[in-house]
């Protein structure tokens, strides 16, 4: 598990540790917005400040884009899509499509916009515990009328500690397909079939297994919950991000 621990987080002492969850939550979402609205200059500036927090906090030392593959191979096959089937002024013809510059626009947008709020989450995932950030979204959603927001929060940070769980029995599997020569398969759906099958299976059991291990445990929602000071520094530093998106947006 320590191989694919990219998504859990990392122990440290840095200001963006201590950095309240409340804050880096709401930048988060602003970020994410910020990104699926801005164009390719706001874009560039948000690239520049991705690569500079994670240059910052040496998370390109876990194997960022070795464990980011899936998702970078899944882009590329959107790029390609959006390449070879979006209406446009026709670069290459092909016989079942045509590639057109709009469509290489258009897919080269929407990969950038995705793999933007993939690092940014990567980074606030990376630097916040799965209880701070359960206790923020339950802080943030309380004001809200007619939602539970305790219960949405514990939804939210079980799904977060089950990243590295899901990683982790992919990882698994993979390495049984390995070793009986699956890989070797050339139809992918013979292998897709083989991947997810085996994954979802396992996925249940461990989903039956924490509900039984929180049963026995007593779990309630009325914990006691953890401190979370919001001070000087946090409001100065959702001030920044806020310019920063705005500034991502004007340009």
């Amino acid at each position: 598990m320590a191989r694919l621990s990219l998504f859990a987080y990392q122990t440290g002492k840095s200001r963006l540790h201590r950095i309240d969850p409340r804050c880096k939550l709401l930048s988060l979402a602003a970020i994410s917005l910020t990104a699926l609205n801005a164009d390719p200059k706001g874009l560039l500036i948000l690239s520049l400040f991705a690569l500079s927090l994670m240059a910052g906090f040496s998370l390109f030392s876990l194997g960022l884009f070795s464990r980011l593959r899936f998702l970078l191979l899944f882009l590329f096959m959107v790029w390609i899509a959006r390449a070879l089937f979006t209406p446009g002024h026709p670069l290459v013809s092909l016989s079942f499509a045509t590639l057109t510059r709009e469509g290489l626009l258009q897919g080269t947008m929407l990969c950038w916009r995705v793999l933007l709020v993939v690092l940014f989450s990567v980074v606030f995932t990376a630097t916040t515990r799965t209880a701070q950030i359960r206790e923020a979204l339950h802080r943030l959603l309380r004001p809200l009328p007619f939602l539970p927001s305790k219960r949405l929060a514990d939804m939210m940070g079980l799904m977060i500690r089950f990243i590295p769980v899901i990683f982790g029995r992919m990882g698994e599997i993979l390495e049984a397909q390995r070793a009986r020569a699956v890989d070797n398969r050339k139809n992918p759906v013979y292998r897709m079939k083989r991947l997810a099958l085996p994954l979802l299976q396992g996925l249940f059991v461990d989903a039956h297994a924490l509900s039984e291990a929180m049963e026995a445990r007593c779990y309630r929602q009325q914990a006691t919950p953890p401190p979370l000071p919001f001070g000087n520094t946090d409001r100065a530093a959702l001030i920044v991000i806020l310019i920063l998106c705005l500034g991502c947006l004007m340009v």
